[in-house]
């Protein structure tokens, strides 16, 4: 029987989009999925319509009260009870291949038993849908070194390795993690990087993954700040010894993610 996958969604006042995101999930070409969301209080439409959807596959959990962001994404990630887990956040999608292919990688591969994270490469689309940007992952299609890969981040000062609906774990890899919120314009980056210490990147050339940008994403709200809470993942990644971060690599990162910053912003304004 083919592994169980959990995919996990974390939702507050999603209704604009949460319709659309089950949609893509509940139609994967591999079916031996569970979907489990943990609603945040939601005081819009969202619980309707995650009601409206029949389907036995979706578990939701509904907080009594709010538990904000880091609260809200660890307890969805603590509902999955798959071998594998994919954190979508609800604005975004993924196609219909997407899990097919990425359980294909951890299941099909001999050196399979090094990764611990599989993710595709992405596009970028607008609260309407509309595809505006394919992009083309900064790392090499196959294994990566996982100290390799950081440095990269810090090269190119932001994730290299993408948003949460890219990647897809090891869910034995992940029974100790959580998501940390004290930084949160670095959640994704900061959980990769506690992760891929366990184990290697392996990158897919496909463009499995579509992330939304509107003005109500966090990282819109964040603005300028990007760039000093950046610099504050470069602060905590350099003191782990065990990704060895050179001093000049640590000064240049911070010149490259306010260069990546101008970039975002200029990308943000056309398209929202």
């Amino acid at each position: 029987m083919k592994p169980l996958v959990s995919i996990c969604i974390p939702t507050y006042n999603s209704a604009n989009f949460i319709r659309e995101t089950l949609a893509c999930v509940l139609n994967q070409t591999y079916t031996n999925i569970e979907v489990n969301i943990s609603d945040d209080a939601s005081d819009d439409e969202t619980l309707n319509i995650i009601e409206s959807i029949n389907d036995t596959r979706i578990v939701l959990k509904k907080n009594a009260s709010r538990l904000g962001l880091e609260g809200n994404w660890n307890s969805a990630l603590s509902m999955a009870k798959g071998e594998y887990i994919k954190m979508l956040p609800a604005d975004d999608i993924i196609d219909k291949t997407c899990i097919d292919k990425q359980v294909a990688i951890f299941e099909d591969n001999e050196k399979s038993q090094d990764f611990a994270l599989v993710v595709c490469n992405s596009s970028i689309i607008s609260p309407i849908g509309e595809q505006v940007l394919k992009r083309q992952s900064r790392l090499k299609t196959g294994e990566n070194n996982s100290e390799k890969v950081m440095k990269k981040c810090l090269l190119w000062g932001t994730n290299v390795i993408g948003e949460p609906n890219v990647g897809l774990f090891r869910a034995s890899l992940a029974s100790d993690l959580h998501y940390d919120c004290s930084n949160p314009y670095m959640l994704d980056l900061d959980f990769w990087a506690k992760l891929l210490k366990k184990g290697t990147l392996y990158v897919q050339s496909e463009q499995l993954a579509s992330f939304r940008i509107s003005s109500k994403q966090l990282t819109a709200k964040i603005g300028f700040s990007q760039a000093c809470l950046f610099d504050e993942f470069i602060k905590k990644i350099s003191q782990d010894p065990y990704w060895k971060i050179p001093f000049l690599l640590r000064m240049w990162s911070k010149i490259a993610s306010r260069i990546m910053l101008l970039v975002r912003l200029l990308v943000h304004k056309k398209i929202t």
